[in-house]
């Protein structure tokens, strides 16, 4: 399976490892492909995280309701 990624938009946090401030809010889901356009239960798996361009650390982001 592929992942695709999708840039969101910037967020005002900064980057705990490098100082860096405006991460990039990220989604990466998987793409259907082949047999999984079939299947009807096939799950995206998609995922949020905060990406900083300067050092390239991911951030999990979770979704509060």
């Amino acid at each position: 399976m592929v992942r695709e990624r999708k840039s969101i938009g910037h967020t005002g946090t900064t980057c705990p490892l490098c100082g860096t401030r405006g991460l990039v809010l990220t989604e990466s889901r998987f793409v259907r492909r082949g047999l999984a356009r079939l299947r009807p239960n096939f799950d995206a798996d998609a995922r949020l995280y905060e990406l900083c361009r300067e050092c390239g650390a991911k951030h999990a982001v979770e979704l509060v309701a």
